[in-house]
């Protein structure tokens, strides 16, 4: 099963074999990706696409989702199916009143982290994406959302500040950033990168640990996204130096693939 993540900037693809809780990952890769180069960036991508079953999860509007249908059809593929946010979907229940208007890798980033880390007894499972959008998710061990909430990316942050200050360089923050950077700064590029990651990093925490005192229940988090990998660590460096906050914190690159492959075989059942 050829299962692709078309996000905001960036396209994510696996080829996935076999059951879906043992994930063998055949191949896997991902790029980023302009609306003006959209095509000519799957073009060189060499994606698998002769495999038998296609599923997508689209984010980006409609108009890019007919693009990819038709880029598809030129390669002789017309088999596919584009996820969409449910109201019940693999033992979890959606809170939204539409549904629909929930972002379908949201939803299908929390039926990959409920099948694959369940929570236990009274446990409440936070599932944060962070991408363009920074999203947080938590359900209850019923499989119940509970809510969420979605702020600006790292990137996003950077490049709002660009857009509407003068006489900071974008490209000169377009570094690969993999680590919190705490305190203060007495450089202006500094001081961006240290107020935009203790603001994403502060802003989580205050929420997870917000919700895990009020509820009184062991939190376990699920990140994922582009920048999941620092921020999960930065959190858990929080996490384990406050008192009394009982939470596991995980870094799972793929949730949202792994959630198309759950969902398009739960469907089939």
């Amino acid at each position: 099963m050829l299962v692709i993540d078309i996000g905001n900037s960036r396209i994510k693809w696996a080829l996935y074999i076999g059951e879906p809780r043992l994930f063998h990952v055949h191949s896997q890769s991902a790029f980023d990706y302009t609306k003006e180069n959209f095509e000519d960036q799957l073009n060189q991508a060499n994606l698998p696409i002769t495999s038998s079953t296609i599923e997508i999860s689209c984010v980006v509007g409609d108009a890019l989702k007919m693009r990819m249908l038709k880029w598809l059809g030129k390669n002789n593929r017309k088999k596919v199916n584009f996820a969409q946010t449910q109201a019940q979907q693999c033992n979890i229940t959606n809170s939204y009143v539409r549904p629909g208007k929930m972002g379908v890798d949201r939803w299908l980033a929390m039926i990959a982290a409920f099948d694959l880390h369940a929570p236990e007894h009274n446990e409440i499972l936070c599932v944060i994406d962070c991408g363009t959008a920074i999203t947080l998710d938590m359900l209850n061990a019923r499989g119940q959302h509970l809510g969420g909430t979605i702020m600006p990316g790292f990137k996003t942050m950077i490049q709002s500040l660009v857009n509407n200050t003068s006489d900071i360089e974008y490209s000169h923050l377009l570094v690969r950033h993999k680590t919190l950077k705490e305190g203060l700064a007495n450089t202006t590029h500094d001081a961006i990168l240290k107020g935009c990651t203790q603001l994403i990093v502060g802003g989580l925490f205050n929420m997870v640990w917000r919700n895990q005192t009020n509820a009184s229940t062991p939190i376990k988090c699920i990140i994922t996204g582009g920048d999941g990998k620092w921020v999960a660590n930065a959190l858990k460096l929080s996490l384990d130096a406050t008192p009394n906050v009982e939470l596991q914190t995980s870094y799972n690159p793929y949730l949202v693939l792994q959630g198309l492959v759950i969902a398009a075989l739960h469907d089939k059942t």
